[in-house]
């Protein structure tokens, strides 16, 4: 009498979970989030712009200065002071179609929005705006 001893592999095969397909429905996800995801350039601090009844949209591909509440600049996402917001937008290739947009708070002294114009202007953009809230009528 011959004893066969019991084979577990084939159970434990035929048992096991196929983790293929879950593997692809995270990267679908992944994949959903990321094309879903909304970019904002406002994440560096945040404004309380002035408002204003005549306010319009202008396109998001122009240049954005922000001036906070203590008076600081911030271009591209990093502090920096007036001599290098202004060395910086020197080196920044734009055209006489390029418009800057300042993003102020409405606390913002209009001696310091009046400097950083200037600035502006020496370096050569003349499309400067001021970014407002619509004022709801």
């Amino acid at each position: 009498m011959s004893v066969k001893r019991p084979s577990f592999e084939k159970d434990e095969i035929e048992n096991a979970i196929n983790i293929a397909p879950l593997i692809d429905i995270i990267f679908i996800l992944l994949l959903f989030f990321i094309v879903t995801m909304v970019f904002s350039d406002r994440t560096v601090l945040s404004i309380k712009s002035p408002q204003a009844s005549q306010s319009e949209v202008v396109r998001s591909d122009n240049l954005t200065v922000s001036i906070s509440e203590e008076g600081k600049f911030y271009f591209k996402s990093s502090m920096m002071s007036l001599s290098e917001l202004e060395k910086n937008l020197s080196e920044t290739s734009f055209d006489e179609h390029t418009k800057l947009i300042i993003e102020a708070d409405s606390k913002v002294s209009v001696d310091i929005l009046v400097s950083l114009m200037d600035s502006v202007k020496k370096v050569g953009l003349e499309n400067i705006y001021i970014s407002t809230d619509k004022v709801d009528e």
